[in-house]
């Protein structure tokens, strides 16, 4: 039974670790193009995630933006990645990147920012290989 457990957490880590791949390639290509400004956060939209099992609730919040693009025009844009404690407040004018062919691509010019979802991936599949190695390597020798 364990051999089925250690291969298929080889298998997932492969997967993720493809996933982790075309992100990372997804997000060069992003940063290469992405055109840096400043922008004017107008809202903080409130995300609240349940766990109904252990009856817990956790809230982030995910700023709303204003920014003038190459273009000329104002856009509007709520970037996806959110955070328990935010650094802004409504009213603060922050860095963010945009892909100028997409306005509404738009991403907080941090390392955080561009990069989260290409490192949990990476860290997720680096964790189900490793783990399935060691216990294909220990347990089952």
């Amino acid at each position: 039974m364990l051999i089925f457990v250690s291969i298929a957490a080889i298998v997932q880590g492969a997967f993720v670790g493809a996933v982790a791949i075309y992100l990372i390639t997804k997000t060069r290509a992003f940063v290469a193009r992405a055109i840096r400004t400043d922008a004017l956060v107008v809202d903080a939209l409130a995300r609240v995630s349940r766990d109904h099992q252990q009856a817990m609730s956790a809230t982030t919040y995910r700023p709303v933006v204003e920014f003038t693009g190459e273009t000329g025009q104002t856009q509007c844009v709520e970037i996806s990645l959110g955070m328990s404690h935010p650094s802004w407040s409504q009213g603060d004018t922050i860095s963010i990147l945009y892909a100028p062919d997409d306005p509404k691509n738009a991403r907080l010019d941090t390392f955080i920012g561009v990069w989260f979802s290409c490192l949990a991936c990476t860290f997720i599949s680096v964790w189900s290989i490793v783990g399935g190695l060691v216990t294909w390597l220990f347990f089952l020798t």
